[in-house]
């Protein structure tokens, strides 16, 4: 059973230095922007929280809970490397249209250039690896989304996609973001 006013106490004595834990992990981004990041990383982590350690014993709590909130901060972490490498991406979508018209035969020959050797990275990839970064970057999915649609673990697909990442930025080199 959850003492709900223990808890509520224990999420308001720590809010404020998760709060300044995840800020810290975020800056470098505009301030207000790194404030509204940090607010949405403990705001996931206090639902995460609640969500499966609430029934544990309470002198369990502080840990669990910082346990927790750098869990999301790596997941935000995970996630800014994705938009990053998906932006990427999405200028590979709008090669033809965009770069052709506002752009010269240079730029245009290097972004055919890296849509090429981006082709030839995701084949060298295994099945898995490929999976992992389709699901996650192309399709936007959640780990656990890819996972169910994997058939394999959270992990499982953690690994896949990292590996999977870590060779197509060896492979892909100076086309790399």
């Amino acid at each position: 059973m959850v003492n709900e006013t223990a808890l509520n106490n224990f999420l308001q004595e720590i809010q404020l230095s998760a709060f300044r834990m995840a800020q810290v992990a975020v800056s470098g981004r505009g301030r207000n922007a790194c404030r509204e990041e940090a607010l949405d990383i403990v705001q996931d982590a206090m639902i995460k929280f609640v969500e499966k350690y609430s029934v544990k014993s309470e002198r369990d709590w502080r840990p669990l809970f910082f346990k927790t909130l750098n869990s999301r901060i790596t997941d935000w972490h995970r996630r800014q490397k994705v938009r990053s490498i998906m932006q990427w991406f999405g200028h590979a979508d709008e090669v033809e249209s965009v770069f052709a018209v506002e752009q010269g035969p240079e730029l245009q020959h290097h972004q055919q250039s890296a849509l090429a050797e981006l082709q030839i990275a995701m084949n060298q990839l295994p099945l898995r690896q490929q999976q992992a970064v389709m699901l996650r970057i192309w399709e936007g999915m959640s780990t656990a989304e890819a996972a169910t649609a994997m058939g394999v673990s959270v992990g499982s697909v953690k690994t896949h996609l990292s590996r999977g990442l870590a060779s197509l930025q060896q492979h892909l080199g100076g086309h790399w973001p």
